[in-house]
């Protein structure tokens, strides 16, 4: 029997005998009404399922969505066994799900039909693991039920979830068909920077748009914000989800991080998307004495990285704070709707912690850096798309990269300032796709 809101062990029947797996269960921002897809771990560790490579609990999608093999169900009507897209060896199984004595809170066992030459038949049922229990309240902030103006169709395709890697609980976005896909945001943004260019992506890939740790809905622990541990926790999100390898788009801060995952875990980013950001220790430092319109891109850098009068300063002050940045950075001060920038401004508010850790990956800049520095003596190999906005860094971007990797083309989105995927989603929805 599974709770809908409970993670699970997964129990199997291999030789005539039971055996079971860990198997996080993950349900969306409407609680017990949500669509869930759970997954196996992988097949090394669970190998009654032939063929398996990378199952595991992720975040729910609509049935028939996933590309690999797992249980769906929503609101204890139904569910269906979706197998591995790139294996024709699989066929899909729909059968039926019996709502348990507690109403949508179902119970139910599978069957999953395996390849010839394997046993038959596997059953399969979700148990209650103890003593963890990842709740997830009903519609919380920050979560795709609960933001402003979604682009038409986003919601039937994406569903939030929480991933909890071992060290900390990550909130997640996740939807989509195809190879994964992980989208990071920079400062002070969240996954809803994502929001415009997700619907298209979704058709091509298994998107997974994630707040990192600090941001959003996710953990906001007092430490762990080098470049290091953030990409860390990402390569940890992305392997609790199924995913051992991916590409990557990753803006601001999702552009140190995108880096710093590329160089810590060769092998796992397969192509590297980054987006408008100069990488602390590898990008030349302006001087103190900058000119006005540098001056007024990088003020915040030595002003976030302060150990606490920005905090004083700016608690009660929020709005007029972020709202600075998204004025003057964008390539139009109105760029930026209001409804967004409120949104991120709420993310923030509505957190105690959060005004904090907002500022603590700039206050980590210098064992960032210092990690910068080591990872430059290792040029990346993979191929790198260094995208800025024609009234933003331009072809900076590519400069940059070019100081660490060998294998770096540039764009530049035209009528975008800092923020691209915002600013311009079209062009740049276009320039990922020829990319990726």
């Amino acid at each position: 029997m599974v709770d809908a809101d409970r993670d699970g062990t997964l129990t199997f029947v291999r030789d005539g005998e039971q055996q079971t797996r860990s198997a996080d269960l993950i349900v969306g921002a409407d609680g017990a009404r949500s669509r869930v897809l759970a997954r196996v771990s992988t097949g090394a560790t669970v190998p009654a399922f032939a063929g398996a490579v990378a199952w595991r609990a992720v975040a729910p999608t609509p049935a028939g969505t996933s590309p690999e093999l797992g249980i769906t169900w929503s609101g204890g009507k139904a569910f269906g066994i979706v197998p591995l897209a790139d294996d024709p060896r699989h066929r899909r199984l729909n059968r039926s799900a019996h709502r348990g004595s507690r109403g949508p809170r179902s119970r139910y066992r599978s069957w999953f039909h395996t390849p010839p030459g394997s046993p038959p038949h596997r059953s399969v049922r979700l148990e209650p693991r103890k003593p963890h229990v990842n709740r997830i309240p009903d519609n919380p902030p920050g979560t795709v039920r609960t933001v402003p103006q979604l682009p038409a169709g986003l919601a039937d395709v994406f569903c939030s979830g929480f991933v909890d890697t071992g060290r900390l609980r990550l909130h997640a976005v996740t939807g989509g068909t195809g190879p994964a896909l992980l989208l990071l945001a920079g400062w002070p943004q969240t996954w809803y920077a994502w929001r415009h260019v997700m619907p298209a992506l979704a058709a091509r890939f298994s998107v997974v748009a994630a707040d990192a740790r600090g941001v959003g809905a996710s953990d906001k622990p007092d430490s762990g914000y080098d470049t290091a541990t953030l990409a860390r926790d990402m390569v940890e999100m992305m392997a609790a989800l199924g995913h051992e390898r991916f590409s990557m788009v990753g803006h601001d801060i999702g552009m140190w991080t995108a880096y710093a995952l590329a160089a810590d875990h060769p092998g796992v980013v397969e192509r590297l998307a980054v987006v408008e950001a100069a990488i602390p220790g590898l990008t030349p430092s302006a001087p103190i004495f900058s000119g006005v319109q540098v001056n007024e891109k990088l003020w915040h850098f030595g002003f976030n990285r302060l150990p606490v009068l920005n905090e004083v300063l700016v608690r009660g002050r929020e709005l007029e704070f972020f709202s600075e940045q998204f004025r003057t950075k964008a390539s139009t001060p109105t760029a930026i709707p209001e409804y967004a920038v409120a949104e991120y401004v709420d993310a923030i508010i509505r957190d105690p912690a959060a005004l904090h850790t907002s500022f603590e990956p700039y206050r980590a800049l210098e064992e960032t850096m210092l990690q910068n520095q080591l990872r430059q003596h290792h040029h990346l190999t993979l191929p790198i798309l260094a995208i800025g906005g024609a009234r933003g860094l331009g072809e900076g971007v590519g400069e940059t990269m070019r100081l660490a990797a060998e294998d770096v083309s540039t764009v530049t989105i035209p009528d975008a300032g800092h923020y691209p995927a915002e600013e311009n989603p079209r062009a740049m929805l276009e320039v990922l796709r020829q990319f990726l």
